[in-house]
């Protein structure tokens, strides 16, 4: 039900926020284990405490933010291309989520990474926003081994038929395509994947028959 839901830009702003948060945390924790073993961190490490690019796609409109700290528990959200910034002070709570506080106003929102997107949870309400669907690259959902190819390198493929087989907990999982056209292989067979890694490209037959998300071009 979408009784008692939060506007787009309430939403959309806790949503960079946490994303930008944990980002922000991984890259603290990789600093100072560097600093730690004497090496010098790596400088994607110190960008991404300090200032994150997070592109969000919330009910099929694509929203691109830039997230920066502005202090120890301080954030600025910036709506890219547009004169937008929502400033948000954070504390993390001892379960993993967040207090945000902003324009006079408290939430409490947690986060799972799932396969489909982003799971948001504001105030116990559950918001999704997805991942962007691109057929040309046909990713690792989980981890696990890629035993072989259905297809040839180079061949072609059909909607919804597998092109591969992968092992994952002893059990062989077909994979399949999301659209027709012709499959370049990235992966060897026989490669231990970890989810998210590119297994394969897709040329598609007809690109017009994907429905991408539409940029957000309003006002906040």
């Amino acid at each position: 039900s979408d009784k008692g839901k939060l506007q787009e830009p309430v939403v959309v702003t806790l949503g960079a926020l946490f994303r930008a948060w944990r980002g922000s945390r991984a890259a603290q924790t990789n600093y100072m284990d560097c600093l730690e073993r004497g090496q010098i961190p790596p400088m994607t490490d110190l960008q991404a405490i300090i200032e994150t690019n997070v592109d969000l796609i919330y009910q099929s409109v694509k929203y691109k933010t830039v997230v920066t700290c502005s202090g120890p528990r301080h954030f600025d959200v910036q709506l890219r291309l547009e004169d937008w910034t929502a400033s948000v002070e954070v504390h993390e709570l001892a379960d993993k989520g967040l207090l945000a506080m902003m324009d006079g106003k408290r939430y409490i929102v947690y986060g799972r990474e799932q396969p489909d997107g982003l799971r948001l949870s504001i105030d116990s309400k559950t918001y999704m926003f997805s991942r962007e669907y691109d057929p040309t690259r046909l990713i690792a959902e989980m981890q696990g081994k890629l035993v072989r190819y259905t297809v040839e390198d180079g061949g072609h493929v059909r909607k919804n038929k597998a092109f591969a087989e992968m092992e994952v907990m002893k059990m062989y999982i077909a994979l399949v395509a999301p659209e027709d056209g012709k499959l370049t292989h990235c992966k060897p067979e026989g490669a231990v994947l970890e989810g998210g890694d590119l297994i394969a490209r897709l040329e598609l037959d007809d690109s017009s028959n994907v429905q991408t998300a539409k940029l957000f071009d309003g006002k906040f």
